[in-house]
């Protein structure tokens, strides 16, 4: 049920300069996993970046912290959750762009031991595209947080050159 509502958040990207919020956690207990098909991992990683966004929007960290894994609620308060993302609270960085917008994996999604699972990729969003790096530990037979990464970057786009080859520049916004 908690997915199905987390589908119906509208997101809306936002403009800031380059950050990195980090939030790290002891090593994973481990217990069995299940088998993560790409579908459930855009949609863990959506209801992360949603989650975030919450903590962000209202200031309450302590839900965040609440449904991870053990070994981040161990290492991380609320207070601490909330120091790390300041700076896009500061910038009013929202991450609703999560719920629309298909994550792009910049890694294959990585499961080690059946325990730990590592996400790594962006939202495609422009000017600014976010950037992230998850790790996920199973507790209780489902997939918990227990270290987070949120860069935004500016988003790039592709063109071909005269000669026909691809070419990535920097999509840069424009000032009125």
């Amino acid at each position: 049920m908690r997915a199905l509502l987390s589908a119906f958040f509208l997101l809306v990207p936002s403009i800031a300069a380059p950050q990195e919020i980090v939030a790290a956690s002891a090593a994973p207990a481990h217990e069995s996993a299940r088998d993560v098909a790409p579908p459930q991992a855009i949609a863990i990683t959506r209801q992360i970046l949603l989650r975030i966004d919450d903590a962000l929007r209202s200031g309450n960290y302590t839900v965040l912290r609440d449904l991870a894994a053990p070994s981040l609620r161990d290492t991380q308060t609320s207070a601490t959750l909330a120091l790390l993302l300041a700076p896009l609270w500061q910038r009013k960085i929202e991450l609703l762009a999560a719920a629309i917008v298909e994550p792009k994996f910049t890694r294959a999604v990585v499961i080690r031991d059946g325990a730990e699972m590592q996400l790594e990729g962006y939202l495609p969003t422009a000017p600014q595209q976010i950037n992230f790096a998850f790790a996920l530990h199973v507790v209780g037979g489902a997939w918990q947080l227990a270290e987070l990464k949120v860069n935004l970057a500016a988003a790039e786009k592709v063109r071909k050159n005269p000669e026909g080859q691809r070419v990535k520049e920097a999509i840069r916004p424009s000032i009125p």
